[in-house]
């Protein structure tokens, strides 16, 4: 997690820490940025007792969500880009899905829509070291296109200390 207390200018709101993820939010409501990172193979607590298998069951889940959407956003990019029609209907490159690389190699993803549909950017997401799942999402109303998610991302994305997770 990063260590910043400000971040594309906003400062650091809120901590949360649970069982197997801790959130960072930075920023205030309606123009805030949240970082969530998931460590799927976190020990559950010993003192779950009973909740000890819903609590796996939702660590298993979480990271599964991130990982299948970062699987579903880099194949649809990659399809739309071997068609130059399907690249013209959703009205051009700046509307296709981001896909970059991270710092320890594993690819990040933020979901972009079609022009029509305003381009609103989704999440930022990654899979990293086959344990982690990575979520940034910003609230920002005029967000559009696959240039200023990058721009928007990029911050909070470099001050992510990934390489330094087991």
């Amino acid at each position: 997690m990063p260590t910043a207390q400000t971040i594309a200018g906003k400062p650091l709101t809120e901590v949360e820490c649970q069982a197997f993820s801790v959130a960072m939010t930075y920023g205030e409501p309606g123009a805030s940025a949240k970082i969530t990172l998931i460590d799927a193979q976190a020990p559950i607590p010993e003192d779950a007792g009973a909740l000890a298998g819903l609590l796996s069951k939702a660590q298993q889940t979480a990271y599964e969500s991130v990982s299948r959407g970062v699987i579903m956003v880099k194949g649809v990019r990659e399809a739309a880009l071997t068609s130059p029609t399907a690249v013209a209907s959703v009205g051009g490159e700046n509307y296709l899905s981001v896909v970059m690389d991270g710092p320890t190699g594993e690819p990040a993803v933020i979901s972009v829509e079609p022009k029509d549909a305003d381009g609103r950017v989704g999440a930022l997401m990654s899979v990293l070291k086959g344990r982690y799942a990575l979520s940034i999402g910003i609230e920002q109303d005029d967000l559009s296109g696959a240039d200023a998610a990058r721009a928007a991302y990029q911050p909070y994305f470099s001050a992510m200390r990934l390489n330094a997770l087991p």
